[in-house]
Order: C-alpha cells, then structure tokens, then sequence
C-alpha cells in the first residue's frame, strides 16, 4: 500500500489538499478568534515571510517572465486576505467560508457558459444551479434580497468578493507552478509577506500595529506556520496533480470550516446552514470535476 501511494502522484496530491484544505479552515478559525485579525495575519506573514528566507537561497532566481506571474499574485493575495478578514470580523466562519469558497467556481461555470466556446456539460450545469442554491440558502435570504445589505446575514457581500480573489489566485498560482515549480513557491511566499504587511501600515501607525501583533503573537506564530506550510503543500500539490481535480477536492476545506465553526467557535450549526454548506460542496465539485 504503501509504495502504491509512494509510486502514484495523483494518490500523493490528492492526500496533500486534503491535509492543506485542513490548514486552510484552521487558520481561518484562528485569525476568526484573534481579537485584532489585522494584526494577527500582520504576525502570520511576517512568520511565514521569514520561514521563505532561507530557501531563497537554495532556488535558482525565477526569469523575468515568472515575475510577472509573481507581481499578480501577490496583487490578487493582498485583496484575498483583506477581503478574508473583513468577511470574518463580519460573520460567522460557518456562513461566511462556505460562501467565500462556493463563489469561485460559481463565477468559473458562469463565465464558461456565457463567454467560452465550450458549452457547460449537463453536470456542470446541474453543479452551477445547487451551488447558487446553497449560496442562496447560507446567505439565509430571497434570491432578491442577496444584495440588500440589510436582510441577508451579515459578511455575505465580502465573502463573494473573497470568492473571485480565490478563485482568481488559484488559477495564476496553478498555472505558474506547473512552469516554474519549487522556486515559484519560493518566491512568491517570500514577496507577499512585506506587501501584506505594507497594506497594514497605510491603514495604522508602525508603533500601534506592532504592539497589537505582539498581544496576538500565539495565534499570529501558529495562523504563519498552518497558512504558510498548508498553500505550500497546496501549489505542490498543483505541480504533481491535474489542476481541475486538486482545485475541487480543495473545497472539502468548507466542510472542515463548517466543522470548526460549530465545535471550537461554538457558532450554531443549523439545518439550514448545514444543508447549505453539502449545497456548495457537492456543487463547487459537480463544476470541476465534470469539466
């Protein structure tokens, strides 16, 4: 059994997201139950920025074209992450995570089916129909109301938004990886750390904000090494994986999210909120995995 895992790539990458789609709604809760969420993801990445150094030294430099790769993944990121942190000072982690990774492929199959040649498969457009329901159905509102910020539960706005910068992301890191491979992940973990970090610092003053990441250092060391070590295993799992079937299997990480909310954040898991979350799962797969 064994040396059958050892010998298969694809059996590797598929249990590499599964262990990175843990890292991921972990770190989520994490930054969810930090009391100053900027600053604590200022402490992530500077722990994850840090942890990059050493293996800059040991990848050959990316060509000038990769930084350009690099230059709009960093940009993408940046938005991702302040976007993540406004949902989750918003909402719940169970209703907003679910949304935020649900939108991604929904955009994806919306987009295939009105502006790319190739026409949605019938699964596919089954996928697309109960992933809007199960966003609808988190967002616990009418269809009509979903952009009335009055009547639908609260972070459901920015937690779409946070699904087009993941979604958008995933697709520039997938590919970039498969070109550059190691030192791609190198690098551009190593560049979005002080970016992040520089976002913070126009918003509040150096003196301010390090003090603040110092109150929140545990969750800001434990949130660098998960996130950072969790989208590394991610992009290597992109390297030796199919891209369309590691990005859906990522999104068991709504499950995980959903999990934690209700176990550790003690945030109530109705069945409303538990049928919407297999909604978004089984159609954010249904997308991908028919494609």
């Amino acid at each position: 059994m064994t040396g059958l895992i050892a010998n298969d790539p694809d059996t590797w990458a598929t249990l590499l997201i599964l262990i990175a789609a843990v890292a991921h709604a972990t770190y989520s809760a994490l930054l969810k139950s930090a009391s100053d969420k900027v600053a604590a993801a200022v402490g992530m990445n500077i722990v994850g920025g840090v942890a990059f150094v050493p293996a800059a030294f040991l990848v050959p430099p990316m060509p000038l074209h990769g930084w350009l790769w690099i230059a709009a993944s960093v940009a993408v990121h940046v938005t991702y992450q302040r976007l993540a942190l406004y949902s989750l000072s918003r909402g719940q982690l169970s209703t907003v995570y679910p949304i935020a990774r649900g939108t991604g492929p929904l955009v994806i199959g919306l987009l295939s089916f009105f502006f790319l040649p190739e026409p949605l498969t019938l699964w596919q457009f089954g996928g697309v129909l109960v992933l809007v329901t199960g966003i609808f159905a988190m967002s616990g509102l009418h269809p009509r109301h979903l952009f009335h910020s009055g009547k639908r539960e609260a972070g459901v706005g920015s937690a779409m938004l946070t699904g087009l910068t993941i979604a958008s992301y995933s697709l520039i890191d997938g590919l970039a990886v498969k070109e550059f491979g190691f030192s791609y992940i190198v690098w551009v973990n190593l560049v979005f750390a002080p970016f992040f970090v520089a976002s913070a610092l126009i918003q509040r003053p150096v003196k301010p904000l390090m003090q603040a990441v110092r109150k929140e250092w545990k969750i800001g060391l434990l949130t660098g090494i998960v996130s950072y070590g969790g989208y590394t295993i991610t992009l290597y799992a992109f390297q030796i994986g199919g891209l369309g079937e590691i990005a859906a299997l990522r999104e068991t990480s709504i499950l995980f999210a959903a999990l934690i909310g209700a176990v550790w954040l003690g945030e109530p898991m109705t069945r409303r909120k538990t049928a919407a979350t297999l909604l978004i799962v089984s159609g954010a797969l249904a997308i991908k995995l028919a494609g």
